[in-house]
């Protein structure tokens, strides 16, 4: 199946978010689903169970196709499990970078989160 090509992000009905720990994508991918009036769509949430442990790889996969059947939609995240499922469906791709001062931060500040009781 061949995806159409956009020119600009304003014209994507289906945008990946993928970029390394701490760079924003699930922040980016809120702000941007929600002027498309959708809701995000974060990997993170249907890859981790409690305690931070993996679900099982096809529970994983059920939730991504689950989430990902509509027309419109902004993903985060790169599990390689699920990129075969939905990348070749997106018609953008949007690649965050920052610099590591901003990153660095960014993880230990979430990491500290996760600690407190």
């Amino acid at each position: 199946m061949s995806v159409p090509r956009v020119k600009t992000l304003a014209e994507a009905r289906r945008v990946w978010i993928v970029g390394g720990p701490g760079c924003g994508k699930s922040t980016l991918a809120r702000a941007l689903a929600e002027r498309r009036g959708i809701p995000p769509v974060t990997l993170d949430a249907l890859f981790w169970g409690p305690a931070w442990t993996p679900v099982p790889t096809e529970v994983f996969l059920a939730g991504v196709e689950r989430e990902l059947t509509a027309d419109t939609w902004v993903v985060d995240g790169q599990f390689a499990a699920s990129v075969e499922a939905f990348a070749h469906r997106a018609d953008c791709v949007v690649w965050t970078d920052p610099p590591l001062r901003v990153t660095w931060p960014r993880l230990l500040r979430h990491r500290t989160a996760l600690d407190t009781p």
